[in-house]
Order: C-alpha cells, then sequence, then structure tokens
C-alpha cells in the first residue's frame, strides 16, 4: 500500500496493473486495460524469492515489461544487443541499461563468460551460415546444419578466429531467481494465449465473428507488444476483420466441390483462425480425422483465406479511385488454364476478376496477383 492508502493488484484475465483505494476491495469494477468485469481483491502479501548463493533477493515486484525484458537472459545476452533501445524504454519507463542495473543489483542477472559454442548460437543461423562461407575455401567447411551443429563446428574448425568476434564484450545471464521469474512469466503468457486461442475457436465454430474478433484483440491489447505493425490493440476496430471472416464462410470455390460439409466447415473455421492470429499453418485449428493423404489442408485454407482477402483487397482499390488492374501470374510451371489465361491481362476496375480465380485448380494454390496500372 503506498503512502496515499491505495493498493494495487493486477487484472485476473489480462494482467494489467490497477491501483485502488483500500475501501474498493470487494468492488467490481471494469478493467480499464481489457474491459472486462473484475473483482477487486486485497494483493498477496509480497513473497521472499530464495536468493541464489551470495545472491540478495530482488526487492521489487517486476511488471509485465520487465519479466518480458528479463527473460531476455534466459540464455546469455550482450549488453546492448537486444536492440530497440526506444522500443523498449516506452514500456519500461526508463532506460534499458538502467533497468539491466537494477536486475543485477537484485539478484536477477550476472554477468557471466559463456563458452565459445554457446556465445556462437547467441548470432542467427544466417550469421553463422554467412561465418560458415567465408571459411569454407580455406578449411572446407560445410554450410548446412542447424544453429548448434553450425557453432560447433566454428569453434572446431577456427576457435581463435571465433574468439576474436566475442572479445570485449560483455555477458549477461539470468541467475537461478531470474529465470525462475522469467520462465513463469512465458508460461502464464503461454496459458493466456492458448485460452484465448481456444475461445476464438469456440466462437468461430459458432459463426460468432465480432465476439472472435473481441477475444483476439483483448489478448494482444494485454500483452506488452502486442502482435503485428502499426496495430493499436487498445483501440481496435474488426470491421476489416470481420468482413473477411464473414467471406471466409459464405465465399466457395470449385476445388472445395469434392469436400463433404464438415469438413468444409472445419476448414472454413481454420482459415479464419489463420486471419485472426497471422498465421499460415491451420493445423492446429483442425479437428482430428481428416485424411491428409488425399487434401492439402493448409493449401486449401490459404486458398479460402486468400479468397477473403483478395475481395476486401479489390474493394480497396475502387474506393482509392483505381481505374485498372493488371493480373500477374506466379510463373510456376503447372499453373492451371485459369491462371495461365489471366496472365498480364490489363482489366478495368469494374472487370478484374477477384482472385483467387474461383475455377483455380493449381495443385499449390493461385499464386495470381492482382497490381494498379495507369
Amino acid at each position: 500500500m503506498n503512502q496515499d492508502g491505495y493498493l494495487t493488484n493486477h487484472c485476473q484475465h489480462c494482467g494489467g496493473g490497477i491501483e485502488f483505494p483500500q475501501d474498493g476491495v470487494g468492488a467490481e469494477i471494469e478493467c480499464p486495460h481489457c474491459k472486462r468485469s473484475i473483482k477487486l481483491v486485497m494483493p498477496p502479501a509480497p513473497k521472499e524469492a530464495t536468493p541464489s548463493e551470495g545472491q540478495p533477493a530482488p526487492q521489487v515486484q517486476l511488471s509485465p515489461a520487465g519479466l518480458l525484458f528479463l527473460s531476455k537472459f534466459l540464455s546469455p545476452s550482450e549488453i546492448g544487443a537486444l536492440g530497440g533501445d526506444q522500443r523498449w524504454s516506452s514500456v519500461l519507463d526508463e532506460h534499458p541499461t538502467a533497468v539491466i542495473a537494477h536486475f543485477l543489483e537484485g539478484g536477477l542477472l550476472e554477468k557471466v563468460t559463456p563458452d565459445l559454442v554457446s556465445l556462437l548460437c547467441t548470432k542467427s543461423s544466417y550469421d553463422l551460415k554467412t561465418l560458415a562461407k567465408e571459411r569454407a575455401k580455406e578449411r572446407g567447411l560445410p554450410q548446412s546444419g542447424t544453429k548448434p551443429v553450425l557453432a560447433r563446428r566454428l569453434a572446431k574448425a577456427d576457435p581463435a578466429g571465433m574468439a576474436q568476434l566475442f572479445r570485449g564484450k560483455t555477458y549477461l545471464s539470468c541467475t537461478r531467481v531470474g529465470r525462475g521469474l522469467a520462465e513463469r512469466f512465458l508460461e502464464a503468457g503461454a496459458k493466456a494465449q492458448q485460452e484465448a486461442q481456444d475461445q476464438s475457436l469456440a466462437a468461430l465454430r459458432q459463426r460468432q465473428v465480432e465476439e472472435a474478433c473481441r477475444i483476439v484483440a483483448t489478448f494482444e491489447a494485454s500483452r506488452v507488444f502486442g502482435r503485428g505493425l502499426g496495430i493499436d490493440w487498445q483501440r481496435y476496430e474488426p470491421t476489416r476483420d470481420s468482413a473477411i471472416l464473414r467471406l471466409i464462410f459464405s465465399e466457395s470455390l470449385a476445388r472445395h466441390a469434392k469436400l463433404d460439409e464438415k469438413a468444409l466447415a472445419n476448414l472454413r473455421v481454420a482459415a479464419a483462425m489463420m486471419q485472426l492470429w497471422g498465421t499460415n499453418n491451420p493445423r492446429p485449428y483442425l479437428e482430428e480425422g481428416l485424411n491428409y493423404d488425399e487434401v492439402d489442408w493448409s493449401v486449401e485454407a490459404m486458398m479460402l483465406l486468400s479468397r477473403g482477402l483478395g475481395i476486401v483487397g479489390l474493394q480497396a482499390m475502387k474506393s482509392a479511385g483505381i481505374q485498372k488492374v493488371k493480373v500477374l501470374g506466379s510463373g510456376v510451371r503447372g499453373r492451371c488454364l485459369a491462371c495461365r489465361s489471366d496472365d498480364q491481362v490489363v482489366y478495368l476496375i469494374d472487370r478484374a476478376p477477384v482472385l483467387p480465380h474461383e475455377v483455380c485448380s493449381c495443385h499449390s494454390g493461385c499464386g495470381c496477383i492482382l497490381v494498379a496500372v495507369r
């Protein structure tokens, strides 16, 4: 409790921090973050974490942003290598270097000296393959393999050269206490995401499109960094997503005529989930018992999703005043007749075909796109 008699606790749904008068305990209010109904409860008494040997117990309660930042050190990380100082500062309310200093003082982080293989694993797969390529001629080093394989290969082939890449750099990693806090935070986040996905999936199966959009937006708004660039999940407007979802549930493609009613309904829900959650993989949302030998469900779900996106995209072109469009084919061998016939054809906007083509039978899906032309 602060000096003014206020208490601080967190929303039971989204985890957002809430400050309220001490006499408000027991009242039901709307969470200012996720807008769901919650009951104000007395904050739990702070628990003292068991510190690692020789380390003081942390004295501060970390915010979700602080816990997410701490989780970036579950593997050894170089100070300043996380990038996005301004982005982190905006959610941490102070510069990341100051937060790191607090973590070190509180016993949540410690300086470490990782072995060479671990250091190499802090680099991206692209960087490791580039390093392997640079040394391929002189040392005959293969450039394929996973990050750990490439790291071990480079460390063995050129230990001195690899060590030089990390000379003079300081690395930090979570202490036992810090690791426990960070891992519990990530586990809670994964659980919350799974619950939101399950709830939105159930809503879509009932064709409750707006409810599914609301569930996703509420979850994303509760995260430190919501998914997507330039999306304000606190002020999310579901009009576009709702339109795309309705099209997914109403549009028909000739290639799906062979599917029974249950399989097609399942496919529509999976395609809708792909749109809502920004993924290209429909399998987590498909019911069991579908035949994967005869149907590539990933391709078919993407065709339905692309159809909805294509209709909305064409409407947006018309609204923007575009007069003519050209169909650009994928150039892939084995394209169907519909895709081959429309390749490079220019249309007046009111006569432009909706893509993907309704009768497209390309094995890997329609690869045609519309572009504006003068």
